[in-house]
């Protein structure tokens, strides 16, 4: 019994001189502590190039009224209204494919000579359209020079009757391969303006 009693004033005890111990490091004071510096930085972000920007209101202008189209029949993400917007936008020169890799390219033979030129370190360019399920599609300008592939990514939805893009991104793909099974496949650090604000400003 007496084990116990002493075994209750240590933990009671070690509680009162641990409260103490917390409440005196924790620093109660009467001054403010000081105020954070705050920088206020100017971020020149590069604009879309015109001609960039030209090909994606293109894109838009081909794609709106199948988007509009599946919204009043609530048709989205069907397959077959995402076929629709593949080959529409292979019928006017794009090379297009699916998100979930549904439907074949179109106009694939483009992506064949860019590859070609790329293995060669030749300059070269290509615009590839992926429609997404979501409803929306990513844009990647892409540009090969020296054995070097640099991709712009633009991610444009579908929202409300309207088309807009919602991020865009840049990088050097750190690796890329066209497979025999007719796979372009690329990765690497994609950079986001967007993102890169939103980090600043943090």
């Amino acid at each position: 019994m007496l084990l116990r009693k002493t075994a209750w004033f240590w933990k009671s005890d070690l509680a009162a001189i641990s409260f103490a111990l917390i409440f005196s490091i924790s620093g109660c004071r009467d001054t403010p502590p000081e105020e954070a510096a705050v920088s206020e930085a100017v971020i020149d972000i590069p604009s879309i190039p015109e001609e960039s920007q030209e090909d994606a209101d293109e894109i838009i202008n081909i794609c709106i009224a199948l988007y509009e189209k599946a919204e009043k029949e609530n048709k989205l993400a069907d397959l077959e209204t995402i076929r629709n917007i593949v080959n529409r936008l292979g019928e006017n020169g794009y090379s297009a494919v699916d998100s979930k890799n549904q439907i074949n390219m179109t106009e694939a033979e483009q992506a064949v000579w860019f590859c070609e030129m790329a293995d060669a370190e030749e300059e070269a360019e290509i615009t590839i359209i992926e429609v997404s399920y979501l409803p929306g599609f990513v844009k990647y300008d892409l540009h090969t020079k020296d054995g070097n592939l640099d991709v712009d990514r633009s991610y444009y939805r579908y929202e409300n009757g309207e088309i807009h893009r919602n991020a865009t991104g840049s990088y050097q793909a750190e690796y890329w391969d066209y497979t025999e099974e007719g796979y372009l496949m690329f990765s690497g650090v994609w950079y986001s303006e967007e993102l890169y604000i939103l980090t600043l400003s943090g």
